[in-house]
């Protein structure tokens, strides 16, 4: 009996120091969980934190372009504005230039239509380097390119 009380103390020595080694490992494996926790969690404070920095630079970016924006918008929109007034000034004395001509052509007739061949030369000069100085973006060249072409028609 004795060699079987000894076996059974071995074996139960042997079972002792397999469960001490699976508590050690159990304890390791708890260790290794919670450092990988606490690094992902850190991690993903550092990608929060990140992204609200990359999220403030975006927001002041689109900030100062809106300006920049809205600034050139006033710009262009005074330039056309003047560009306009003036249009409608050029106009008014084309108007005006008309009704002169009409009534001077049904008063005076032949001669009238010899010094106005030397009128609308030195109109048409005058009127198209205006057009042409006034006509800085797409909109007002096919104005120009309009009335140019309207400013060859037969007065009716």
């Amino acid at each position: 009996m004795c060699l079987l009380q000894d076996q059974v103390k071995s074996s139960l020595a042997s079972l002792a120091q397999m469960k001490e080694t699976a508590l050690q490992a159990e304890a390791k494996q708890n260790q290794n969980i919670s450092q990988l926790k606490e690094q992902a969690s850190s991690l993903q404070t550092q990608v929060k934190n990140d992204f609200a920095k990359i999220h403030q630079i975006l927001t002041d970016r689109e900030q100062r372009v809106m300006i920049d924006l809205r600034q050139r918008e006033e710009e262009i929109l005074q330039r056309m504005e003047t560009n306009l007034r003036e249009i409608r000034s050029n106009l008014d004395s084309v108007q005006q230039e008309i009704s002169e001509l009409q009534t001077q052509m049904k008063r005076d007739g032949p001669i009238f239509l010899q010094e106005e061949a030397a009128r609308k030369k030195r109109y048409e000069m005058i009127f198209t380097k205006y057009l042409r100085n006034c006509c800085t973006n797409k909109h007002n060249v096919r104005f120009y390119i309009i009335m140019k072409n309207s400013y060859h028609q037969p007065l009716s």
